[in-house]
């Protein structure tokens, strides 16, 4: 639906949640979006969403930016990673992040062994080649990291909850202090030795 405003002042635009909406891009912009789904794509085997998505752009763009987006998509090649997720697990966490959601899902850790975890989602985070979502778990009564190549069966909990305060300022410090724990063994004069593979 095109909505118009008349008047020596007149304008119109297409209202969101049309199929084509119009696209406004710069070509550095292009450029970011199209690099950001070549470096996205090996974490999504078995998911097609990130080549799907470049297609749709290209029937929109203009020449000059069809021409662009080509031009970073053929030179930029990302080795095949061996953890995966799909766009339909990161998406189901991300809403319940955004709307202060919980979530129930099927983890495999280090060794193999499953179980299932209730977590409030805080973020996502990529670090050193992995994708990790860091959340409260309610079966161990703290923070964990969780890889999300070894997430599975995400469920959305009815309802939405208080929203906790991170207990870092920085996720960034958060990690580089093994998850707080350096600071707790530093008051005791102890080292710390807990990996992040033990962590979740």
């Amino acid at each position: 639906m095109i909505h118009a405003r008349p008047g020596p002042a007149s304008a119109c635009r297409l209202r969101p949640g049309l199929s084509i909406p119009p696209l406004l891009f710069t070509a550095d912009e292009v450029a970011v979006i199209t690099a950001g789904l070549r470096l996205i794509a090996p974490h999504l085997k078995g998911d097609n969403s990130a080549a799907v998505a470049p297609a749709k752009l290209d029937q929109v763009l203009p020449q000059r930016l069809r021409c662009r987006a080509a031009a970073i998509d053929l030179a930029i090649e990302v080795l095949e990673e061996d953890h995966s997720v799909t766009a339909q697990t990161v998406g189901a966490v991300a809403d319940a992040v955004a709307e202060s959601g919980r979530i129930r899902f099927t983890y495999r850790d280090e060794n193999g062994a499953w179980s299932s975890r209730v977590v409030d989602p805080h973020r996502h985070v990529h670090s050193a080649g992995h994708w990790y979502l860091v959340g409260f778990d309610f079966d161990r009564g703290d923070w964990r990291t969780f890889r999300f190549d070894r997430i599975s069966a995400v469920d959305r909990i009815a309802g939405t909850y208080r929203r906790r305060d991170f207990p870092e300022e920085s996720i960034g410090r958060w990690f580089g202090t093994e998850f707080g724990r350096a600071n707790e063994h530093s008051h005791n004069g102890k080292q710390a030795s807990c990996s992040r593979a033990e962590r979740c």
